[in-house]
């Protein structure tokens, strides 16, 4: 886990890239900019004097990189990574979870259904949900924004 390195540590990780991007430093030359998850914490990452093309989003890579700090916030200062190759990792791993028991959520989502006075509509509600219910609790309610998280 990223929270696990202290300044000065090297790593050498898979993590997922969010967002990746070329960027011209102040001396000129190229650097890579990313912002890359280990499916909890999120961190900027920044590989200097870089050519070739950046990973693309929502990929997985393996990097060896250094924890660092710039005005007081941790980044990774990148060696050198390439993309995860099928099977040396779970992708799962990289997406987050819903802070709440899937109980809790469960239990309300009943109670929500049951409180419909229209016993069509409440009938025709739980069908959908009952049908579609391991997509329901398995995919996120929105890609960035909120509630970017199984469940």
């Amino acid at each position: 886990m990223l929270s696990d390195y202290q300044q000065g540590q090297t790593l050498v990780e898979f993590l997922a890239v969010r967002k990746a991007s070329i960027a011209d430093a102040k001396n000129g030359k190229k650097y890579l900019s990313c912002t890359l998850s280990d499916g909890v914490t999120e961190i900027q990452g920044r590989q200097w004097e870089f050519s070739g093309e950046p990973p693309k989003e929502n990929t997985i890579i393996k990097l060896q990189a250094t924890m660092d700090q710039y005005n007081g916030v941790n980044q990774l200062v990148i060696q050198r990574w390439r993309l995860a190759e099928v099977g040396e990792c779970d992708p799962s791993s990289f997406i987050g979870k819903c802070p709440i028991p899937i109980e809790e959520m469960e239990a309300e989502l009943k109670n929500h259904i049951s409180s419909i006075c229209n016993q069509g509509l409440a009938d025709f509600v739980h069908k959908i949900i009952t049908a579609n219910y391991d997509k329901f609790i398995t995919c996120p309610g929105a890609k960035g924004h909120h509630h970017n998280y199984i469940g």
